[in-house]
């Protein structure tokens, strides 16, 4: 009978040579002449060389599953994405980011490929445009419903009741990374997600209109509005982000001698670096009641309603000065006499 490939790779490997050689040597020997001290006879061990020259009766299939497949249980529905295996093992990527390896055997039983009807209210999923928090899939008309999506090409946020057409195919569960992306662009845009009662919320503004800020590096701007997470100051526009690197401008920290100050009634001043009971600023000269004056250890102003000047009060302020005859020297932190004025 011819030998299979399998028997022929057998009799040529050197293993499988000694282990032939070890077989005629105990069966040449006489049970009376075999050494016994390890507790062991020859029958015993001529049982045990023949059974490793069997087929093992393990079975190498070829895996159910792909690199790059979602598989949920059919258990707990946990869903974990394949990563690679390596012929015994799947190496895969849970949901939370972490990695764990499962027997392919085990795996190919107890898991299916994952489908958009797998997909549960709230879910975070992903396809080749869009990172969507899912609601509800309606096969007739295959649309899915979302609570909010963003766009990957230009990270566009939008939210509410829409539907996506023509994308349910290719959805799969977002990644730990895509999650992460959305939710930022979420805060962005003033958003957070309640997952317990499945709701998008309105994260409160930090700031209102007509607060004055300032960050770590002393530059002070006014906000001018906030909507849809978005705020407009002085400097332009800045997503919530913005909070993170700024505060509340106070006069008792940010106000510097030399500073050009304001109230809401039109009182306007240049701060001398002092103030009277650590909180009323003392000033060079200014505005009050639209009449320029010099305040000499005077306050200009008794109220808390105090912040930095808007350039038209700015401007307002040194034309007053030049049309008394005065100027104001900002290096110096001194009023200046205009020559022949």
């Amino acid at each position: 009978m011819k030998q299979s490939d399998r028997e022929l790779a057998e009799s040529n490997s050197e293993d499988e040579r000694i282990r032939k050689s070890l077989i005629r040597n105990f069966t040449n020997q006489h049970s009376s002449n075999f050494p016994t001290a390890d507790g062991f006879t020859r029958e015993q061990i001529l049982a045990w060389l023949e059974k490793q020259g069997e087929p093992s009766l393990e079975v190498i299939h070829e895996p159910k599953f792909k690199k790059g497949h979602w598989i949920v249980s059919h258990y707990n529905n946990d869903v974990v994405c394949i990563q690679s295996n390596d012929k015994k093992y799947y190496n895969l990527l849970l949901l939370d980011g972490y990695h764990e390896k499962l027997s392919i055997d085990y795996v190919d039983r107890n898991f299916h490929l994952w489908s958009i009807d797998d997909a549960k209210d709230g879910d975070v999923l992903a396809t080749s445009n869009y990172i969507y928090i899912f609601n509800s899939i309606d096969k007739e008309t295959e649309t899915v419903a979302y609570y909010c999506l963003m766009k990957k090409s230009d990270e566009y946020f939008s939210f509410g009741d829409y539907k996506i057409h023509d994308e349910i195919l290719n959805s799969i569960p977002a990644t730990k990374k895509q999650r992460n992306l959305l939710f930022q662009k979420m805060k962005e845009s003033g958003y957070e997600w309640n997952a317990d009662k499945k709701e998008l919320n309105t994260i409160e503004s930090k700031f209102n209109a007509s607060d004055w800020v300032v960050n770590k590096n002393g530059t002070v701007q006014q906000i001018l509005s906030y909507k849809n997470g978005i705020y407009k100051h002085t400097n332009g526009y800045s997503s919530k982000m913005f909070e993170d690197e700024w505060r509340l401008w106070d006069i008792t920290k940010d106000a510097k001698d030399g500073d050009v100050l304001a109230t809401d009634d039109g009182n306007i001043c240049i701060f001398d670096g002092t103030f009277k009971d650590g909180k009323y600023p003392f000033a060079y000269c200014g505005l009050t009641r639209h009449r320029f004056e010099f305040y000499d250890r005077r306050l200009p102003f008794t109220h808390n309603n105090i912040y930095p000047a808007t350039k038209e009060q700015y401007d307002t302020l040194m034309k007053a000065m030049a049309d008394a005859g005065y100027t104001f020297d900002f290096e110096k932190k001194e009023v200046k006499k205009i020559p022949n004025a």
